[in-house]
């Protein structure tokens, strides 16, 4: 029971994001974040607001439990513009609704694409152990793949039929990484093992004006 709440919790604290399908670079900043460049590779204890993405479930009754939450993404995980970030106040929700001691490494990177997230799961033995460790995990990316190609997009510099070139691009690309990346974190830690969750492209700015058709 624990676990479903603590399942049902990070799509409310996450305004807009919904449920997923799709080394640590430092992310460089791109159309559509915040002026942040670095990671924000911290731990945290802190109980804060309350607070999902996904799959899987975690049952415990223990209230002593201790859970590993590894938080992944871009400016939206570091919480960038925001009072609390989704990470902290999902973090909350999971220790109120669950009852559980967690400890939160949040991995996010400001400027991420989806493209460096896939590296960093890739090659990067420190995510790669958390991930293997962890009891909850969360990750969210796009909005600079999106944000690069929306760009170009209105100064018509697009490419092919109807200025629409990069925009059929970008979507394609960040389809096929969401894909590697989740399987990634599946590969490393099973759902039976953890809650994995992650927070979609409905917070991204303008998303179904320009790229709307494309990620239908």
């Amino acid at each position: 029971m624990a676990r479903l709440l603590a399942i049902f919790a990070l799509a409310m604290l996450v305004t807009g994001p919904t449920a997923c399908s799709p080394k640590t670079d430092k992310g460089e900043h791109g159309a559509g974040e915040g002026l942040r460049p670095k990671a924000a590779h911290r731990e945290s204890t802190d109980t804060p607001d309350r607070a999902t993405i996904g799959v899987g479930e975690v049952t415990t009754s223990d209230a002593t439990a201790n859970w590993e939450y590894v938080a992944f993404g871009d400016s939206l995980a570091v919480g960038v513009g925001a009072r609390q970030g989704y990470v902290d106040r999902y973090a909350g929700r999971l220790r109120a609704d669950a009852g559980a001691r967690v400890r939160v490494t949040n991995l996010g990177v400001s400027g991420q694409t989806s493209a460096q997230l896939l590296r960093v799961l890739r090659n990067d033995a420190s995510a790669r152990r958390a991930i293997s460790g962890a009891e909850v995990i969360t990750f969210n990316i796009g909005i600079n793949d999106l944000g690069r190609a929306r760009r170009n997009y209105e100064a018509e510099t697009c490419g092919g039929a109807r200025n629409q070139r990069c925009l059929r691009a970008a979507a394609k690309t960040l389809e096929e990484n969401w894909d590697a990346i989740t399987e990634e974190i599946l590969g490393l830690r099973s759902t039976d093992e953890a809650i994995v969750r992650t927070a979609g492209l409905g917070y991204t700015p303008r998303v179904d004006g320009v790229f709307g058709h494309y990620l239908q």
